[in-house]
């Protein structure tokens, strides 16, 4: 990359731009970014010509929009993190709430108590501040084995991340990792529940599973 990309930068700071597009009068930039938090993407416009910028959404989450022909209403593409990907309307106006107009997951799917699990920082040994989700077997209605390990799940892509407030494309991962909390002292062993003294049962067990599997199968996941 580098080298200068020529044009007018209209937006600058300490986060990212990660969608962009022009209103249909072309008078201005609808975007998404990371300037509430790197945990969310909120959905701005600015003037083609520059200026101040302008915060639409605030539901935690991620956010992208599209605006009607007469920028009255904007089309989003809105998750959270135990909520997929659906399509959402909202007037155009700051802070404005949005209308869920897609349901994509089965109802049984979403019978299960689907955690927003809670976001903790850490500091690593070159100082660096580390974020990540925090999963507890008190989460998901399961006693603690003070005798039980805790599991550090890392991803070795490094630009890729999933600890955040929206969906993850991890999906898969973000499910196992309810099991893995339901089940701290069997998961991965190959012993019974009976024998972890709180963890859930095999039914419940299965049923993540097969939540996971059907999800999927289905393609589910951004």
């Amino acid at each position: 990359m580098g080298g200068d990309p020529g044009g007018t930068a209209l937006t600058s700071g300490a986060w990212e731009v990660t969608r962009a597009e022009p209103s249909p009068d072309r008078r201005r930039i609808y975007f998404s970014s990371t300037e509430a938090g790197a945990a969310e993407r909120q959905v701005y416009s600015v003037p083609v010509g520059g200026g101040p910028r302008t915060r639409l959404t605030t539901a935690a989450g991620a956010s992208e929009a599209d605006v009607s022909p007469d920028e009255k209403t904007l089309a989003l593409v809105h998750s959270e993190a135990n909520r997929p990907p659906e399509v959402y309307l909202a007037p155009n106006r700051p802070g404005a709430e949005l209308r869920r107009v897609t349901t994509s997951t089965s109802e049984e799917w979403r019978s299960y108590s689907w955690l927003a699990p809670p976001l903790v920082t850490y500091k690593a040994r070159d100082g660096a501040k580390v974020t990540a989700r925090l999963y507890t077997p008190e989460m998901v209605g399961a006693r603690r084995d003070p005798l039980a390990p805790g599991v550090v799940f890392v991803h070795g892509a490094g630009y890729l991340q999933n600890a955040h407030r929206y969906w993850s494309s991890y999906y898969r991962e973000y499910m196992f990792h309810h099991l893995l909390a339901s089940c701290p002292t069997t998961a991965g062993s190959g012993s019974s529940p009976s024998a972890a003294g709180g963890c859930t049962s095999t039914r419940s067990r299965r049923r993540v599973r097969a939540r996971s599997r059907r999800r999927s199968r289905r393609g589910h996941g951004r």
